[in-house]
């Protein structure tokens, strides 16, 4: 589980072909706490990835094809910066919403501009995902925990404050960018409870 609270960039290392999968090395800051052991659950923009190599400067994780057909992680270059998040630990303050980093699906972005200090970010998703997205309700935007201000069946638009900007990836998106968005957790279990309620 995570915050939603991006922690610190890293940067794409290296990325090879494992069968239909992938193999990915992400060069992480000094800084980055707690050190990263061997099978850490890690959050590589929005996507929660599992550590299987590490050294003083890199560390890899594997995705599987599912993983790579459902986000982004073939879109980057290397160099480009990711988000990183680590796990919860029980001692976590919970500041941001509660993201299991398993992506939905990957949006597009339509607008980022600027309104004084802040940005709107707009992002145009699947209409199947309608019903889990409400107004002041949660989403994440590659693992960025985000409120959703405006939403219609096929979009949904976020204001972004200096903070976040500065010190995410988005300062480096750009419209037609594609973005992994997962959705509230609770709204997801409350509608399939309901859906199969009512279909039975």
């Amino acid at each position: 589980m995570f915050t939603g609270i991006v922690t610190h960039l890293g940067r794409i290392a290296d990325r090879q072909a494992v069968g239909d999968g992938c193999r990915m090395a992400i060069a992480y800051p000094s800084d980055l706490k707690p050190p990263l052991a061997l099978g850490d659950s890690i959050s590589i923009n929005g996507v929660c990835s599992t550590v299987v190599r590490r050294d003083s400067e890199h560390f890899w994780v594997d995705y599987l094809p599912e993983t790579c057909k459902k986000t982004t992680v073939l879109d980057g270059a290397i160099g480009d910066p990711v988000n990183l998040e680590v796990a919860l630990t029980p001692t976590t303050p919970l500041g941001g919403h509660i993201v299991s980093g398993h992506v939905d699906d990957t949006g597009t972005i339509t607008a980022y501009t600027i309104d004084g200090d802040w940005h709107i970010l707009r992002v145009r998703v699947d209409k199947a995902f309608a019903p889990f997205m409400i107004p002041k309700g949660s989403i994440a935007v590659d693992g960025i925990g985000l409120t959703l201000v405006d939403v219609s069946t096929t979009a949904f638009s976020c204001h972004i404050i200096p903070h976040t900007h500065r010190s995410t990836t988005l300062h480096h998106r750009q419209v037609g960018d594609r973005v992994n968005v997962e959705f509230d957790m609770m709204g997801k279990y409350l509608h399939r409870f309901f859906t199969l309620a009512q279909s039975n």
